[in-house]
């Protein structure tokens, strides 16, 4: 295990001390870990860690093709069988990633270059969608209220469709007894109190069905919310090849198989 300190000149490996520069950042990757001497740099490969002295580590130069973020084959990266690209201009295995792996990580670092070569990066930026929403970590809590609001409408809606249905009904029949008394001329006490509880069953019935609405629109409306502002920040970030395989390759220095 190699590691370094910020606070002081040295760093430990295997047990033995030596005086590093100043100015480096805290990092720390085992022994084996493939690794790139970018002309001298204090950088280390991956852009997620922070740096290192080139000269205490060298790579194979017989090494397997690996993704400078996760340190990853083709065969072993976060999607089985994706392929490693070149994007920027930084050589050997420095310039290899999985997109996926350059896609997260422009997503949360917020940058549009290579931290490196600074070589800007076409990023094609596109919304996720509602089945990731619903899936990701993040959006536990909405997730949970959705599926509350879901469940309430499955058990409001029928009531509702029912109370109303009722309402509309029995209104219906008592303005009909009202209308054919009134042909007969025998209206009387009894006939304007069914007149009366007919408009408050139709009144009743109105009540319900906007209630249900307004409490739909809210719902929908909140969740719509949650919805767009989780997608604000989480963006699905595709980088688009700007370089053809030839001058990747001509760049890079690489040829798929070994830096």
């Amino acid at each position: 295990m190699v590691s370094y300190a910020s606070s002081q000149n040295s760093v430990t490996i295997d047990d033995k001390h030596v005086v590093i520069p100043t100015g480096i950042r805290r990092v720390s990757f085992a022994i084996d870990s493939p690794t790139y001497n970018l002309n001298n740099s204090q950088f280390l490969a991956s852009p997620i860690l922070a740096g290192y002295p080139p000269s205490l580590w060298q790579p194979p130069s017989n090494g397997p093709a690996i993704c400078r973020i996760c340190y990853s084959t083709e065969n072993s990266g976060p999607k089985t069988g994706e392929p490693l690209i070149s994007p920027c201009h930084c050589k050997g295995t420095m310039g290899l990633y999985h997109r996926t792996c350059l896609g997260k990580w422009l997503a949360v670092s917020n940058k549009t270059c290579c931290e490196i070569c600074q070589f800007p990066f076409q990023i094609k930026r596109t919304k996720r969608s509602v089945w990731e929403y619903l899936r990701d970590e993040d959006a536990r809590l909405a997730r949970r209220n959705l599926f509350l609001d879901i469940l309430c409408f499955l058990l409001i809606t029928p009531l509702v469709i029912v109370s109303s249905t009722v309402c509309v009904i029995s209104s219906a029949n008592l303005i009909r007894e009202e209308n054919s008394n009134r042909t007969q001329n025998t209206l009387g006490i009894s006939g304007e109190l069914r007149f009366e509880v007919a408009i408050g069953l139709l009144f009743l019935s109105a009540v319900l069905i906007t209630a249900f609405c307004i409490w739909l629109g809210v719902t929908v409306t909140f969740h719509a919310k949650a919805l767009r502002k989780w997608q604000a920040t989480h963006w699905d970030y595709k980088v688009i090849d700007q370089l053809s395989l030839e001058e990747s390759l001509l760049i890079n220095g690489f040829d798929g198989r070994g830096a």
